[in-house]
């Protein structure tokens, strides 16, 4: 389903991220211009920094770098605040939990803790470097990472306690989701145009879902009640539900 259509707002949206939470989808442009669109309603913000990894955790959007600038928007302060991390690592990807930001690099994990709420201060959390390259995480309690030959790797409080092969070679760019009170793991993949759900507790494939009617993916992302969100080169948003 057509969510909202992002070509009226006159700017290129090309290549940049999108979430979603419930009936609300985030998308910004390469500038940090955020647009929230929920309803009828459409409001704009401004982040001051690049915006390679956009989160949305419970009405906070938060808007990582890649290095050392994390921003976080409050919904109900309409307030950005901006973070400088120290120590910061370069990251192949990373994600936010709890307030927490985790950060993938070099197939090692890095912890912020309080991240969302200011929290700047680096600790080493874990990692796998035997598992071959990995470029994607996410977290629901565990620690999740996606290696670019299609395993993936369960951690809990830093150690490697399971891991499974997908049976897929997953394109450069995807990602993987996961949330706390759902029994399955999302993969993206906006090259091969497809959304995998798996069974987070041994691997196996549930279903996939094909996006080709979305037209070139920009980016794809999943919402914590399972939507799965489409960010097409034409700047629409679409849903499957």
């Amino acid at each position: 389903q057509l969510f909202f259509d992002l070509s009226t707002a006159n700017k290129d949206f090309h290549g940049i991220l999108v979430s979603g939470s419930k009936d609300r989808a985030e998308a910004i442009d390469s500038g940090g211009l955020l647009l929230m669109h929920a309803g009828d309603n459409t409001d704009k913000y401004q982040f001051n920094t690049n915006p390679k990894i956009i989160f949305d955790a419970g009405g906070q959007v938060s808007v990582f770098n890649g290095t050392d600038a994390f921003a976080v928007f409050g919904s109900d302060t309409k307030k950005i605040n901006t973070y400088t991390l120290k120590e910061s690592p370069a990251a192949t990807d990373a994600t936010v939990y709890e307030g927490n930001l985790y950060v993938l690099s070099g197939n090692h994990i890095y912890k912020y803790a309080d991240a969302v709420t200011g929290g700047t201060k680096r600790t080493d959390w874990g990692g796998d470097d035997t598992a071959g390259e990995q470029i994607s995480i996410t977290a629901d309690g565990n620690v999740y990472t996606l290696t670019g030959d299609g395993k993936l790797i369960e951690f809990f409080k830093g150690k490697k306690t399971a891991g499974f092969d997908l049976q897929l070679s997953p394109s450069p760019g995807s990602r993987v989701f996961a949330f706390k009170d759902s029994a399955f793991l999302y993969l993206t993949d906006k090259t091969a145009k497809r959304v995998y759900v798996f069974d987070k507790t041994n691997g196996e494939l549930k279903t996939a879902y094909k996006l080709d009617a979305a037209g070139t993916i920009n980016d794809a992302s999943v919402s914590a009640d399972g939507t799965i969100w489409i960010l097409s080169s034409v700047n629409k948003i679409w849903t499957i539900r």
